[in-house]
């Protein structure tokens, strides 16, 4: 889901007194069984506390906990799950589970998105998840791309993923239709921005939203996209280090800044607060800037029946490109959303495994992924309602098998912070792509220490 509802759709719980005094009220539990689950002879009423961020998401958990309990009472299981919402905007969601995190007094299982999985797990705050999925059926059936992004530099898993998306262009073909431009899939970005400037000769509007700068702060969205079609990456998995100079990053640099140039993008909106706002959710409804970078999540969240911004006839009205390439062919971008993680302090380890197989599983699975407009992070969902109610949904899984990922790391934060001010860069007009580039290495190299980054 994207980082720009991370920033503004938080939703948080409870301090850590009331944690610790619920993790204080539960008894130790078994270690992983042959399934990955709890053992049968586990004895004794065990209470999971399970946090969660987003409202859409605690609603859905509030219809599906009662079920989780009655299918583990079925197995003789006594678990009880509390599930705790706490209300905070902002970034103050990861400090607060930061600080209960070293406090000890975390929630046995939490859900967040995937970018914060690896500065949590290198902390030690996570239960490594790999003997308990290693002994689970159901691990075997979620696809690699996805593991990929989940895997710690050592290979082990300390988050399971729920959902995932795929990143891609959204268009109103209605719209590009009645102007008369192409909506045949660019195969380079050139193509692109030949139809963009199309489009803006007809209707006097830049024609493309995406993400940049830092009121809209969500590299991952935007231009990380188009490095990935360059053949260049962010990160050496040899040497553990970041890379910061590369042609890649001054492509993309080069890229923003004739999108900037030419009128193409929006960039007085990107230099305001809440820039989704008049573009996102009001002009690409409205069919004015009829061409955005999106992921998955649109479907639902942004524009779907019950979205922020509903677009009737939504399916028939707007289409999908993958990005253009400028090494290979047009691919999609796979990114993985959220997670269940398990804090390394439980009490019960195997229940609370237990809990984030079980939401991960069949039509509880189901149910969330429809809810959040999310595409499954494994096979064998396709008939499975409500999600099989939703072929674009079905579709964008099937992107997994082809399409190109940059998986997280840690210190993800502070690369992305860096990145964001080469962007601000070119939208004031400050910079051009190759001096973006340079003062976000430059950047780089300051926020995470110059042994932290390689040219």
């Amino acid at each position: 889901m994207d980082r720009q509802r991370r920033k503004r759709g938080k939703i948080l719980t409870v301090g850590a007194v009331v944690l610790s005094a619920l993790l204080a009220a539960c008894s130790s539990s078994g270690s992983p069984g042959s399934s990955g689950g709890v053992s049968n002879s586990t004895s004794g009423h065990i209470t999971l506390t399970l946090l969660e961020s987003q409202q859409i998401r605690a609603q859905i958990l509030q219809q599906l906990i009662p079920q989780f309990e009655a299918a583990m009472a079925a197995k003789g299981q006594h678990i009880t799950v509390k599930l705790v919402k706490d209300i905070v905007p902002g970034n103050n969601y990861q400090t607060l589970l930061t600080e209960d995190y070293n406090a000890g007094t975390a929630p046995d299982v939490a859900d967040y998105g995937i970018t914060w999985l690896p500065d949590f797990a290198a902390a030690g705050y996570l239960l490594n998840l790999t003997p308990y999925l290693n002994k689970w059926p159901g691990w075997k059936t979620f696809y690699p791309s996805v593991v990929s992004q989940s895997e710690s530099s050592d290979g082990a898993i300390y988050g399971l993923v729920h959902e995932a998306s795929t990143q891609q262009i959204f268009y109103r073909a209605d719209v590009l239709q009645k102007l008369g431009v192409s909506t045949q899939q660019p195969q380079t970005w050139s193509s692109l921005i030949s139809r963009l400037k199309q489009i803006k000769a007809k209707t006097g509007q830049p024609p493309l939203i995406i993400p940049a700068g830092t009121d809209w702060a969500a590299p991952e969205q935007g231009l990380y996209n188009v490095i990935l079609g360059t053949g260049s990456q962010l990160y050496d998995q040899k040497t553990g280090k970041w890379i910061v100079r590369s042609p890649g990053i001054t492509y993309a640099y080069d890229l923003l800044a004739t999108l900037k140039n030419d009128g193409l993008i929006p960039t007085t909106d990107l230099l305001n607060p809440n820039p989704w706002q008049p573009t996102k959710y009001v002009a690409f409804p409205k069919g004015t800037m009829p061409v955005s970078f999106e992921g998955t999540w649109g479907w639902q969240y942004d524009w779907g029946p019950k979205g922020t911004a509903p677009i009737p006839d939504l399916t028939s009205k707007v289409k999908t490109w993958d990005f253009p390439a400028e090494s290979g062919s047009p691919y999609a971008d796979a990114i993985d959303g959220y997670v269940w993680a398990v804090s390394k302090t439980t009490k019960h380890p195997a229940a609370a495994v237990e809990l984030a197989e079980w939401l991960t599983t069949g039509k509880a699975l189901a149910e969330q992924l429809a809810a959040v407009g999310a595409a499954s992070p494994r096979s064998g969902m396709d008939n499975v309602a409500p999600y099989s109610n939703y072929p674009e949904l079905i579709q964008a899984e099937h992107e997994f098998s082809t399409a190109k990922a940059m998986d997280p790391e840690t210190n993800q934060d502070k690369i992305d912070q860096a990145f964001e001010m080469g962007e601000n860069g070119i939208l004031t007009g400050k910079d051009t792509g190759a001096q973006a580039a340079a003062l976000f290495a430059q950047q780089a190299a300051v926020l995470l220490g110059s042994s932290n980054v390689e040219s």
